[in-house]
């Protein structure tokens, strides 16, 4: 249960408190690309998400080839495959968790 809610915090990112990591579209009110694009989750539940010192940001990238994704959901790593579905929406086939740590306030949505 616990691993479909930290991707389910990591797709929630993608949909509606991230900044492309690569280059701040947002800013500028220009849509980045769903895919090929480094997704950085910056707030949740109202809580701006601090990466602390010399460790890894929240985030995601969507591939297009193969439709994989991979991602850091603050401790643990994710990965598997996705597929869009209509207009809006996408389906997560696999993921992928492996460790406990200190950080797991952003992946239990704290």
């Amino acid at each position: 249960m616990k691993k479909i809610l930290i991707l389910a915090g990591i797709v929630m990112l993608v949909a509606t408190a991230c900044t492309s990591g690569k280059n701040s579209k947002a800013s500028t009110g220009a849509t980045a690309s769903l895919t090929n694009t480094y997704w950085k989750l910056s707030e949740m539940n109202g809580k701006k998400v601090e990466t602390p010192d010399n460790q890894k940001e929240v985030h995601i990238k969507f591939a297009t080839k193969e439709n994989n994704f991979q991602g850091f959901g603050g401790c643990n790593g994710l990965g598997g495959s996705y597929e869009l579905t209509g207009k809006d929406g996408i389906k997560i086939r696999a993921l992928s968790t492996q460790m406990y740590c200190d950080r797991m306030e952003v992946e239990n949505f704290l």
